[in-house]
């Protein structure tokens, strides 16, 4: 099976988290698994994101898999082991450090047929990652983000320097394929993706079906609530849902 890293900052943004989730749901099915490294943040959104879609993940560790977690860490480690596993380069009981993520890092890119950095500041280490990958001769790709923000300051980085940008999951796919990845493109032509929405759109357009709930919306997403809110209203003007009593929405064209 193909593979593919996605990662990012641990301080991330909606944009990112959303951005990450919905990358990894499409990228799982079509076939890929997805490659992270269980920290806050872009990881663990492309984590479960890769689960929601009943795809398989892969989370590599920077410490021994006999080490104690943190509550977060076990809570996702669980999540991750029913649809996938979690990996380590060092030995059991190694405790985590800064000098371990380095390692970590190129597990990552190394297990992977392309890297694409989701959203990172110039000195995250998910930068670290992509030079791993380019290294090891794996495609980087990452996602554009706001130039004012210093959170997507690496990723616009990374682009200026030569990785491929990501415009879109679908043509994100489209391009891994061409580099020789072996996914699956018959299995994408989501909704979303016919209609051309940003990441944080579609992962909005894909939570609503018939009659659901804000509550059930926002659940399923990793953004605040005053973000998904916006994200609703864009798709009501945009004509793609409608607004029913009680804040609840419904696609019009499924």
């Amino acid at each position: 099976a193909p593979w593919v890293a996605v990662v990012g900052s641990r301080s991330a943004t909606s944009y990112g988290t959303g951005a990450a989730r919905y990358l990894a749901r499409q990228l799982a099915t079509a076939g890929a698994g997805v490659v992270s490294g269980m920290a806050r943040g872009i990881d663990s959104a492309a984590h479960r994101g890769a689960i929601e879609a009943k795809g398989v993940t892969i989370g590599v560790i920077g410490a021994g898999l006999g080490y104690q977690m943190t509550a977060r860490l076990q809570c996702l480690a669980r999540e991750v082991m029913q649809s996938g596993c979690l990996v380590s380069p060092f030995n059991m009981r190694y405790p985590a450090s800064r000098g371990t993520f380095p390692a970590r890092n190129r597990v990552i890119s190394g297990m992977s047929h392309a890297c694409v950095v989701v959203e990172a500041g110039v000195k995250s280490g998910a930068l670290v990652t992509s030079r791993f990958a380019e290294e090891q001769n794996r495609d980087v790709f990452a996602v554009p983000g706001d130039i004012n923000r210093p959170t997507s300051a690496g990723t616009n980085d990374l682009i200026y320097d030569g990785a491929r940008p990501v415009i879109g999951a679908r043509r994100f796919i489209e391009d891994l394929a061409a580099a020789g990845v072996p996914v699956k493109l018959q299995n994408l032509g989501s909704a979303a993706q016919a209609r051309g929405l940003g990441p944080v759109d579609a992962a909005v357009f894909e939570a609503v079906r018939s009659d659901t709930s804000f509550e059930d919306i926002h659940k399923s997403l990793a953004m605040p609530a005053r973000d998904v809110l916006t994200s609703l209203s864009r798709l009501e003007v945009a004509g793609l849902i409608m607004r029913g009593a009680g804040l609840r929405f419904s696609r019009k064209h499924c």
